[in-house]
């Protein structure tokens, strides 16, 4: 029961006139829980939204994993195409596991040594001249002997002159490096 009071009237002087003194308590309980259940009504009958995320920084790319296929295939023409130094190979037996694996092709290589601006070793990947070797190490250094210079192969002493090639002359001690020879500039 709602029920609408004057202005000028309080809810004692109604409880009074109306005799509803010892229906308060109950009445007041009553209306409380009614507003308890219309509350509740209210409530699961809103649609409700999604919670709310606090907005996400952008995706992050994906750091690329290493391939676990075999890599991609090349035309190449087989009539010319051959290994060089450095080069990996991947060699499958079929039914053989042990003798499956990675190899690495034996890089073929010279030495060059003493009064040069870069001694060391230097890779075969072309076919290259004593005269060439020189070149790819700097040159000589200042107090070099270019007319004694000594290519060692195996047990053989092969003798250059430098400045003889620069003139044309016997350029046929101007050889070409095998894997293994070491050029010495004293």
């Amino acid at each position: 029961m709602l029920c609408l009071l004057p202005a000028s009237q309080s809810i004692q002087q109604y409880r009074k006139e109306s005799g509803m003194r010892g229906f308060t308590i109950v009445g007041a309980k009553l209306a409380l829980g009614l507003l308890a259940g219309s509350v509740w009504l209210a409530v699961q009958n809103t649609p409700q939204k999604p919670p709310e995320t606090p907005p996400q920084e952008p995706a992050k790319p994906k750091t690329a994993e290493p391939a676990k296929t075999t890599p991609p295939t090349v035309n190449v023409d087989p009539k010319t195409f051959s290994l060089g130094p450095e080069d990996v190979i991947l060699v499958r037996v079929w039914r053989e596991a042990d003798l499956s694996g990675q190899l690495a092709v034996r890089s073929t290589r010279y030495l060059i040594s003493g009064e040069i601006i870069r001694p060391g070793a230097y890779p075969l990947a072309a076919p290259t001249t004593v005269f060439e070797a020189i070149t790819l190490a700097g040159g000589f250094r200042d107090f070099a002997n270019k007319k004694n210079i000594i290519i060692i192969r195996g047990s053989q002493r092969l003798r250059f002159d430098y400045n003889d090639a620069v003139k044309g002359k016997n350029l046929s001690r101007n050889v070409s490096l095998e894997n293994g020879d070491k050029v010495v500039v004293r």
